[in-house]
């Protein structure tokens, strides 16, 4: 689904991720790497295997766009460095001809120079034309930005005539604050609190679709 604000194009992707074509950018928040390993480590049952699919769409998606530069948007890692860093790693190094950029979260706690040994840039906020790209959403915006950023794992519920029910992932614009999905295939949905004005534009299998 292709968005226009202000002249500038936002593709939302039904792979919780955005395209921004005039930066030739993919933007991703709330990948949460290593939570598996994490979890296990906490004593909780987990297999190995939870995330590999992560991995996987991550891959997928930039052969798929052909982007100049990734933007994580924030909690790449879920906590401490554990195993999964090889399988990243072993990502990075694939696509070693791209910029990638992180944009510090809360969970991002592992040493920094492992990221920039890898080639890997991380700023606490980053701007581009009217963006401004955060992980929580920024309290502080210029006039006229727009905040594109995650932490917030947002979704909806939608009611049917029949008390069905069902919570989906979605993209959530909240005044200047331009919520994306968790990527993360371990991470929750955070129910939002729907106000006047808001947009909400929901995640289906193959394709993005607005809600309000």
């Amino acid at each position: 689904m292709q968005l226009c604000i202000n002249d500038y194009i936002l593709t939302l992707l039904p792979e919780k991720a955005i395209y921004i074509p005039h930066m030739k950018a993919l933007a991703i928040a709330d990948v949460h790497l290593g939570k598996a390993r994490h979890f296990r480590r906490e004593g909780l049952p987990m297999p190995l295997s939870a995330q590999d699919n992560d991995y996987e769409r991550l891959a997928a998606l930039i052969d798929k766009y052909s982007p100049q530069q990734v933007l994580f948007l924030g909690d790449l890692f879920h906590s401490t460095f554990n195993r999964d860093w090889d399988s990243f790693r072993a990502l990075i190094e694939r696509h070693q001809h791209l910029n990638f950029v992180l944009l510090r979260g809360n969970h991002d706690i592992i040493d920094q120079q492992l990221f920039e040994t890898l080639g890997i840039e991380v700023l606490d906020a980053l701007s581009e034309g009217i963006f401004l790209f955060t992980h929580k959403p920024a309290t502080n915006i210029p006039e006229g930005f727009i905040n594109l950023c995650g932490h917030l794992h947002p979704g909806v519920v939608l009611n049917g005539p029949a008390r069905q029910r069902v919570r989906l992932a979605c993209f959530y614009r909240q005044g200047a604050h331009f919520i994306l999905p968790a990527f993360g295939s371990l991470t929750g949905l955070a129910i939002m609190e729907q106000k006047k004005g808001d947009s909400a534009f929901g995640i289906l299998p193959e394709t993005v679709c607005r809600l309000f």
